[in-house]
């Protein structure tokens, strides 16, 4: 088995509470996820929250293959951890661990997602990358997954009313 940890990080034009706010809400995080390339056709689902409101686990739901070869591909994600404007730990039921953290930066925030996981067989991971990531790797989904993070809720933030 081969572990692998891969991490993208952004500079955000935003304080971290906003930033941090953004990320938290699966269902606000949902146009940042459809933004990027990897994720256009996803949606979230099935949230739920404790009684304090804090999210507990969502559903992703990416729609996979063409025609009748068409299927809803369902991860679960677990909220394992949030510390407020820090950090969020999330376990896919599909096995990866997934850490945002929130740092500030200047006036803004260093936002950081880092996702880790197990590869039994190499050799499916590398035929993986061709057929979930188009060749392209998980690099380049978590690059492109944050950089729609960045670019989606700067565009919001400027269409807000001053």
């Amino acid at each position: 088995m081969v572990e692998r940890t891969v991490t993208s990080t952004v500079e955000i034009d935003a304080p971290v509470e906003t930033v941090f706010a953004y990320a938290e809400d699966p269902q606000r995080a949902e146009k940042a996820i459809q933004a990027s390339a990897s994720g256009r056709f996803s949606h979230i689902s099935n949230v739920s929250r404790d009684p304090d409101g804090s999210v507990t686990s969502y559903q992703l739901v990416t729609p996979i293959g063409l025609g009748r070869l068409r299927y809803d591909y369902v991860i679960t994600m677990t909220r394992l951890e949030t510390i407020p404007n820090r950090r969020i730990v999330e376990r896919q039921s599909n096995g990866p661990l997934q850490t945002d953290t929130f740092e500030p930066s200047g006036t803004g925030t260093r936002y950081t997602h880092t996702m880790k996981y197990t590869t039994r067989f190499p050799l499916l991971d590398t035929i993986g990358k061709f057929v979930i990531t188009a060749g392209r790797g998980m690099q380049w989904t978590l690059d492109d997954g944050v950089a729609a993070v960045k670019t989606t809720l700067e565009a919001d933030l400027a269409d807000r009313p001053v």
